[in-house]
């Protein structure tokens, strides 16, 4: 079934894929529309890239953070003193 649908989605790229590369637009260079839509696309790359930046700066930061809680603990169980429990020997007899 999985084979079929890939199959038939492979069929229709492939005979549509002329149509793909026929964009008023983006054939003709020097044309107003295109010179237009340059600062657009620029805009939405460079919103992208802060969106993303924020999303990554996110967990820098958090990782950050937990290497500071990480270490503070550290250094609290270095400071508190260790309680030593009672050794019990249990002998089995058989």
């Amino acid at each position: 079934m999985k084979c079929g649908i890939f199959g038939s989605v492979g069929l229709l790229l492939a005979l549509t894929i002329d149509k793909a590369f026929s964009c008023g637009i983006c054939s003709v260079p020097n044309s107003p529309a295109t010179k237009g839509m340059l600062p657009a696309v620029l805009f939405l790359l460079g919103l992208l890239g802060l969106v993303f930046g924020l999303f990554i700066s996110f967990f820098i930061k958090m990782n950050r953070k937990e290497a500071a809680l990480e270490r503070e603990r550290q250094a609290e169980d270095a400071t508190k003193p260790q309680e030593t429990s009672p050794q019990f020997s249990v002998e089995r007899g058989i």
